[in-house]
């Protein structure tokens, strides 16, 4: 989920790195909780 919303935003998904899905994987959780 997270690596498609980064592809999604031009990201990827060709060296996308750990760091990079896991941000966004929490920000994903984030924006779901508020």
């Amino acid at each position: 989920m997270a690596a498609d919303s980064l592809v999604q935003k031009g990201i990827g998904p060709l060296g996308l790195t750990p760091s990079e899905v896991i941000l966004e994987a929490r920000y994903l959780i984030n924006v779901k909780s508020s």
